[in-house]
């Protein structure tokens, strides 16, 4: 099925097909459709849809969320370079709800290779709570989290078969991580600049020190056992279930850069991004010590704490490159309100987890 390029272009008529292809509707057909802006990543563009039906349709969504590619030329360019829409759709349309953790009901998911246009419809989410990029992740929800990405990897553990899912991302891949090096490169001045007084002492010249030796560093991360990794695992990108009977505590979305790779990619990335430092430090052993547990439990063996400390510093390097270009992408925007300010400086502030776990180390000089 063709597909709309933009939410404007949603009608009626496209969605009543949709829905009827999905098996949510019957008689009922869609009488309207409206949108409305959502705070999204910063790859994408996100939309909620309200929808009205001309007759009762129990079992379809008053409410959707839509994903479409980002309207930004810069933004856009490097998207395009990193295949984020497609390996996304991939993703739902290969895994979808059997990947192993929960993820959202997608209703229509398509991408467009030669445009570099996309299209995901997904169930609404909004009355799950969610945590804004900034906020301080409090113990209990980062236990879930582990918890649940525990269960991801104990799925895939040493699963041979994620080598033949081609368009997996794959840090080990030299092309692929020298490609990603050399994008990130050129804004390591922009970025330190944006950053000023934010930054803690030490990231810069780590972020300088990585640059060139980052493909020799993220080669580890192809070593097996591999499993299945999110690749942007934090808060943001997860809906958390508090009733008491909830069968997924958590449900993760924005599969852009689903990986295989060590477990320490998904780990390095939420300790990135997801904590102030003083939170961090008081609670960072005991969840890599229950995630462990977890992971022993779910079966996996051979696996040492020494062995996922170390993933888990490489999981923190691997991350250094899009970390830096979604920075700099939004440093303008953020930068130009008082609350985006906040924000922008809690995200440089916590890239210090690179300077207390010993980043530097694995750089070779």
């Amino acid at each position: 099925m063709d597909f709309p390029r933009t939410v404007d272009e949603i009608t009626p008529e496209w969605l009543t097909r949709v829905l009827r292809d999905k098996g949510v509707i019957d008689k009922s057909t869609v009488e309207s459709v409206s949108a409305s802006v959502l705070d999204g990543g910063a790859a994408s563009q996100v939309y909620k849809l309200v929808i009205e039906y001309d007759s009762d349709a129990e079992r379809a969504p008053n409410n959707l969320v839509a994903k479409v590619a980002h309207q930004n030329p810069e933004t856009r360019s490097l998207v395009d370079d990193l295949d984020l829409y497609e390996t996304e759709i991939l993703f739902y349309q290969h895994f979808g709800a059997a990947v192993g953790i929960a993820v959202p009901t997608v209703y229509f998911s398509s991408y467009d290779s030669a445009a570099g246009e996309m299209m995901l419809l997904q169930e609404d989410l909004s009355n799950l709570r969610s945590v804004a990029s900034g906020v301080d992740c409090s113990f209990d929800d980062a236990v879930k989290a582990f918890d649940a990405a525990a269960g991801l990897h104990a799925k895939w553990w040493g699963d041979e078969s994620l080598f033949d899912i081609p368009w997996l991302i794959d840090y080990s891949d030299e092309a692929y991580a020298t490609s990603l090096s050399e994008k990130y490169s050129p804004h390591i001045d922009r970025f330190v600049e944006s950053a000023g007084s934010y930054l803690p002492s030490g990231v810069e010249q780590i972020l300088r020190d990585l640059a060139p030796k980052y493909a020799e560093v993220v080669a580890h991360s192809g070593i097996r056992p591999v499993t299945l990794n999110h690749g942007d695992y934090k808060p943001a990108n997860i809906f958390f279930d508090d009733s008491e009977d909830a069968e997924n505590p958590i449900v993760a979305f924005d599969w852009q850069v689903v990986q295989r790779g060590r477990s320490g990619l998904d780990l390095g990335q939420f300790f990135l991004t997801s904590f102030n430092n003083d939170t961090r430090t008081a609670i960072e052993k005991q969840l890599v010590t229950g995630y462990h547990n977890a992971l022993l439990d779910k079966g996996v063996t051979d696996y040492s704490m020494d062995e996922l400390y170390f993933d888990i510093q490489v999981g923190l390097l691997s991350r250094i490159p899009l970390r830096t270009l979604a920075l700099v992408l939004g440093a303008e925007k953020q930068l130009a309100t008082e609350a985006g300010t906040a924000n922008f400086a809690s995200m440089c502030d916590r890239l210090q987890v690179l300077v207390d776990w010993n980043c530097d180390e694995l750089i070779p000089k």
